[in-house]
């Protein structure tokens, strides 16, 4: 295994010496103690809540409920790496991903690519796979989670005071329109 030695420097590229491997990076930048930063707007998350019930007694002693839930998740931050630029600030945004197109329908010895052919596939920039010291925390823009829930509760009055109660949950999830910087999207 070969030696790794790390130094601050402006120049970007890695040296072979034969016998050690010499990696560059970005010095500090002067502003900024530590690495890491955090924006002023980044808060913590906040949950909304509205929940209906609605229950009725359909025979003595069995009853059926429902239960409406509707709940928002949003003010999220994200890390966002950072690179110094002649002395600029530079952050992730979707311009750092560049479209590799649609992958043909069939390849050649793995056949069918079934929905991935529908779809447009994104890869890293060289400025995003740059390496960087730096990040800073940041409120995410126009991000949120919706949840959507429907509870069936039955309830039924058992002898010696004993009481069954059976629940199903029927949920969705939705997120917001810029929820992902990488267009893949999680595909």
């Amino acid at each position: 295994m070969m030696p790794v030695i790390l130094w601050e420097t402006g120049q970007m590229q890695p040296r072979h010496t034969g016998e050690i491997m010499i990696i560059p990076i970005q010095p500090r930048l002067k502003t900024q103690k530590p690495y890491f930063t955090t924006r002023k707007e980044a808060q913590s998350t906040r949950t909304s809540e509205l929940m209906i019930t609605l229950q009725r007694e359909i025979f003595t002693d069995f009853a059926v409920e429902f239960v409406g839930t509707y709940r928002r998740y949003d003010k999220f931050n994200w890390t966002l790496p950072l690179w110094d630029v002649q002395g600029k600030r530079l952050y992730e945004d979707q311009s750092m991903w560049i479209s590799a197109g649609k992958p043909p329908a069939n390849i050649p010895g793995i056949g069918d690519t079934k929905e991935a052919k529908n779809h447009e596939w994104y890869y890293a920039s060289v400025q995003r796979t740059t390496y960087t010291p730096y990040s800073e925390q940041q409120k995410r823009p126009d991000y949120y989670q919706d949840y959507y829930g429907l509870d069936i509760i039955f309830n039924k009055r058992l002898s010696h005071g004993w009481m069954l109660n059976a629940n199903f949950t029927i949920q969705d999830q939705h997120y917001g329109k810029k929820g992902y910087m990488n267009p893949n999207k999680g595909l």
